[in-house]
């Protein structure tokens, strides 16, 4: 077609045309609208939507708002079938043809009165999916908010009549019931969820995504349904030669997909590949085929009254299953995982930089932070994140001064804003991004031999060794003693602001405040991506040692295990080849990290002593992503995390922030792809924080995420989110001009997306 009238006006294939000028049409059709929306109904498709003049859709939606109390609900949504044929100039493209369903009918839809939300409420279904995905946008280009306009959809019905050809997929897709290979068709309908064509933004564009499930038609030429009307058993006359298709039941309660035989039903969304594509872009758990067939398909009256597991089932009726995760549903987002450390929506806070609190405790350039802070507040940032040095706030025993920190909490006020407080017991400085020079307490730093030391007697002022936790300093003091009076002296200064303004305190365990050891340190000439030392040549861990091993001869840390930039496979370093499986190496990993694990519980304790749960507490774990694919995780276990040997590290030290004060896991590198990292370093950071996230989850414990490297690219955005459903919080490193200047849009939107991607399932 090419005239609006005969598109409008005309009758297709001798069906009557509804007169949609009409105000008494409108009203009906508007009333219906509203009636199914009282039984329950939240998503509405309107078939061949491209014959009713825009301004006419326009006009009865406004009817159905008026009738809703003047404005959609939250989780209403509909989308037009907008079938492009030959017509796309006229239908999308061209905005002024006069009869537009992309940017005319969204312009009309706004100068109705409906806000920007409702707009992407009345979607278009893109016809050009998946062969050309650009020309069912609106003015057939991509944008963020034209694809989020946007439903799409592998198989259809039109395309599975006989003869019908109304769009050419090529080899972009299949249809199903015209002799498409079930697992070509499996593939197409996976990739729906995982990778679709034309999508920038996985996690956003393409909110609403349908999976067609129908019924091969019967023997021979018989074009039917298997409803029980088209049996012939049901002929009372004239019934010879009668062509019909017997009855079939559509709902099977052990049908794991793919069906097959004339007059049967596909349940192709009962297929267990395809059910858990759909639920991992929904970021909900997989289930197996058993446990997917044996749920209830009861549901509740609207959407936003289902739990998680309902939800999950809804698409599970013999129809189309339609998943849709539109940012207008807030109330509608399922939960299964609160139980296991995922907020609602997880806050979003940006470390401060390090040199916010200067070297003598003043507050840096407050003017120029202030106003990075109001740009962080319109970014919609919950919080900030700062570190509170020891080295600064206890320059002589017992003596302690807040009063920079008392003022970055009066700017959060100011601002509405929240404060994630780190307890910095290690030095700033000397580590990858470090940018300042605040170093331990003088008073600490006098002390001799309770410094982490590696073999060549290179010690380490960073942090005190673990090993010297109970040994007395210089001022009667062992270092727990001195951990725990400092942090009683923070909840005291600050006990008014305690789980109110102050959300969190991160509390430092470790290196960058890290629960680990030293023992990848660029001062000593450590390079990415060495295997690191073990950090056990002080006197007191050689002390502990020699203690622990002594019944059995093994007193000395392993001497094959290389040096700072060895490698896994290098030559003499058969310790991380065989060694470390030995009865040896096993006892030598188990006492190093037992060490750490107990000076991490011991800290914890101390802490809880302090604040006494008046405020959350955390502990950050290293992300040591490089040599996690070596089967010794030489990296992981220099730096104590013994996660080789059929141990999980992660899940042990998760139980020992949940036995100390059921402290969250704050993890890094969540921005990270395995195909970033050099092959020869087999680094693998997203086995690694999926072993993480499954660790906190099994303990039950609260998981906080943060970006390992600076990144304003959505590449390292759309990453962060697919955590997003994992996280309780996430903390952004770190606060720079960039990020308030050219980088601030992007970041607004990916704060936008972390708090507002939500979820649900429409039929």
């Amino acid at each position: 077609w090419t005239s609006p009238l005969v598109l409008n006006a005309g009758w297709l294939s001798g069906l009557v045309d509804l007169n949609t000028e009409r105000e008494n049409v409108r009203e009906r059709i508007a009333a219906y609208l509203v009636d199914l929306w009282s039984l329950g109904v939240s998503g509405f498709r309107i078939d061949a939507a491209k014959h009713i003049q825009p301004d006419d859709l326009v006009a009865i939606f406004g009817k159905v708002r008026r009738d809703l109390g003047g404005s959609l609900p939250a989780d209403f949504i509909s989308w037009l079938e907008v079938l492009l044929g030959g017509e796309a100039d006229l239908l999308i493209c061209n905005s002024g043809s006069g009869y537009n369903f992309g940017s005319y009918l969204t312009g009309a839809l706004t100068a109705a009165g409906f806000t920007p939300q409702e707009v992407l409420q009345i979607k278009t279904w893109n016809s050009g999916y998946p062969k050309e995905t650009e020309r069912g946008l609106d003015d057939c280009q991509y944008s963020p908010e034209h694809a989020q306009r946007q439903v799409i959809q592998n198989d259809d019905h039109d395309q599975q009549n006989p003869g019908s050809s109304s769009r050419d997929m090529q080899s972009h897709g299949c249809v199903l019931i015209k002799g498409c290979e079930d697992s070509v068709h499996r593939g197409f309908e996976v990739k729906l969820f995982t990778s679709p064509e034309g999508a920038r933004d996985n996690n956003n564009d393409f909110p609403i995504r349908s999976v067609l499930s129908s019924f091969y038609w019967g023997e021979g030429d018989v074009v039917g349904i298997p409803d029980g009307f088209s049996d012939c058993s049901l002929c009372t006359t004239d019934c010879q030669g009668c062509k019909g298709i017997p009855h079939a039941q559509a709902y099977s309660p052990t049908s794991t997909g793919y069906d097959k035989g004339a007059g049967q039903y596909t349940r192709v969304h009962r297929d267990a590949q395809v059910v858990n594509a759909m639920r991992r872009w929904m970021g909900l758990p997989e289930i197996s085929a058993q446990q997917y067939a044996s749920m209830s398909l009861s549901t509740p009256t609207h959407p936003a009254q289902a739990t998680g597991s309902e939800l999950a089932m809804v698409g599970a009726v013999e129809s189309d299953a339609v998943m849709n995760k539109s940012p207008s549903l807030e109330a509608s987002k399922p939960r299964t995982d609160t139980a296991l450390g995922a907020a609602a929506q997880p806050l979003v806070n940006v470390m401060l930089p390090l040199t916010t609190v200067s070297s003598d405790g003043k507050l840096s350039n407050i003017g120029d932070l202030a106003s990075k802070l109001d740009r962080l507040k319109d970014a919609g940032v919950d919080g900030f994140m700062i570190d509170v040095w020891w080295g600064v706030t206890e320059r002589q025993p017992r003596v302690y001064d807040f009063d920079a920190y008392h003022q970055l909490v009066q700017l959060a006020e100011q601002r509405a804003m929240k404060v994630q407080f780190v307890a910095s017991f290690h030095r700033c400085g000397g580590n990858v991004g470090d940018e300042c020079d605040i170093p331990l307490p003088p008073f600490v730093r006098q002390n001799l031999d309770v410094w982490y030391t590696d073999k060549a007697g290179n010690q380490n002022q960073e942090y005190i060794s673990l090993f010297a936790d109970n040994v007395s300093l210089q001022d009667g003091r062992t270092p727990l003693d001195m951990y725990g009076d400092w942090m009683a002296a923070l909840a005291s200064s600050f006990s008014s602001k305690l789980g109110t303004t102050i959300s969190e305190v991160q509390v430092g365990m470790g290196p960058c405040g890290e629960l680990r050891y030293p023992s990848y340190v660029p001062a000593n000439g450590w390079k990415f991506c060495g295997i690191g030392e073990f950090q056990v040549y002080d006197k007191h861990a050689r002390a502990s040692l020699s203690a622990a091993g002594m019944h059995k001869g093994w007193t000395s840390p392993p001497s094959d295990a290389g040096s700072y930039n060895s490698r896994p496979g290098d030559e003499g370093v058969s310790f991380f080849q065989e060694g470390y499986s030995s009865d040896y190496g096993r006892f030598f990993l188990d006492w190093y990290f037992g060490a750490l694990k107990s000076h991490g519980a011991q800290v914890l304790q101390r802490a809880q002593a302090a604040f006494q749960n008046k405020v959350p507490l955390a502990g950050k774990v290293a992300g040591i992503h490089w040599w996690y694919g070596s089967k010794s995780h030489a990296a992981e276990v220099t730096a104590g995390y013994y996660n080789t040997n059929g141990r999980d590290a992660y899940a042990e030290i998760a139980e020992v922030f949940r036995s100390n004060g059921n402290a969250a896991v704050d993890f890094t590198c969540l921005e990270m792809r395995n195909e970033e990292q050099p092959a020869e370093c087999q680094a693998l950071p997203e086995n690694l924080v999926g072993q993480v996230v499954s660790a906190a989850k099994g303990k039950g414990v609260y998981l906080n995420g943060e970006n390992a490297l600076p990144r304003y690219d959505w590449t390292a955005y759309d990453k962060l989110l697919q955590h997003r459903d994992d996280l309780h919080a996430f903390t952004y490193l770190r606060l720079d001009q960039k990020l308030v200047t050219d980088g601030f849009d992007d970041f607004k939107a990916f704060v936008q997306k972390m708090h507002g991607s939500t979820q649900t399932i429409l039929i």
